[in-house]
């Protein structure tokens, strides 16, 4: 009963603060997923979102998404190589923001586009080995552009790159990981997005409309092969 009227207290405050209501962000959140509501902070137990060394920073996370100072500092770096990387192509860059649950599209350095999205069943860590369903953070580029997938159409990351294999074998040496397992591959930002809960292996889910307007881009040539493409856990928004 409590987590009905929560749920409609939620609902009743995000369709005044957005045009649409975001149905997936008010169950992943009853769901224990980061909290997209104030009310839902307040009335949740404190075990389930108070963490002395990670609740207190000043972007409001969750503490799953382990704020560090030095972390925040990085991603904004890459966000502002990302940009740059525009400007200098006159062309297309996306930054996708997971704690935001936002892809964002930048054209010549300017933000033109923002997206609503869906991850995998782990959206607070880095991607650490194959089937852990974590998106992995890190700046990367479209490898492939698929008109037809499974998920309708995508763009393919060249996910793992050079920093993330690195990463892979300091993990096995150290034991962190098992030794079979693989480091994991074939991450895109595809379409199908339900709209409801995180539900992919790792990849960035949109709905088809969202990527049907981000492959406009495509035809336009101004997302294409080598576009810049950077993950970060947080960093786009002063506040989440």
């Amino acid at each position: 009963m409590a987590a009905g009227v929560l749920a409609l207290v939620g609902f009743v405050r995000y369709s005044h603060s957005e045009k649409k209501p975001n149905i997936g962000r008010l169950v992943n959140d009853l769901l224990g997923r980061p909290p997209a509501f104030e009310l839902t902070r307040k009335l949740a137990k404190p075990s389930d979102y108070l963490h002395p060394k990670y609740d207190n920073n000043p972007l409001g996370l969750h503490y799953k998404y382990y704020f560090d100072p030095d972390d925040l500092r990085k991603f904004k770096g890459w966000i502002e190589e990302t940009t740059r990387l525009s400007v200098k192509s006159k062309s297309c860059a996306i930054v996708v923001d997971k704690a935001a649950y936002e892809v964002f599209l930048f054209k010549s350095g300017r933000l033109i586009k923002t997206i609503s999205m869906e991850l995998g069943a782990n959206p607070y860590d880095d991607k650490m080995m194959q089937g852990d369903r974590a998106t992995p953070e890190g700046r990367y580029s479209v490898k492939r552009i698929l008109w037809k997938s499974e998920f309708y159409r995508a763009l393919l990351i060249n996910y793992p790159n050079a920093h993330d294999k690195k990463a892979f074998q300091k993990r096995l040496r150290k034991k962190l990981i098992p030794p079979k397992q693989g480091i994991g591959s074939a991450i895109e930002i595809h379409g199908h997005g339900k709209g409801l809960m995180n539900w992919t292996w790792g990849c960035v889910a949109v709905n088809d409309e969202a990527i049907d307007e981000l492959f406009r881009f495509v035809r336009k040539k101004c997302i294409k092969k080598g576009t810049p493409v950077t993950i970060v856990r947080y960093g786009m928004k002063l506040r989440y």
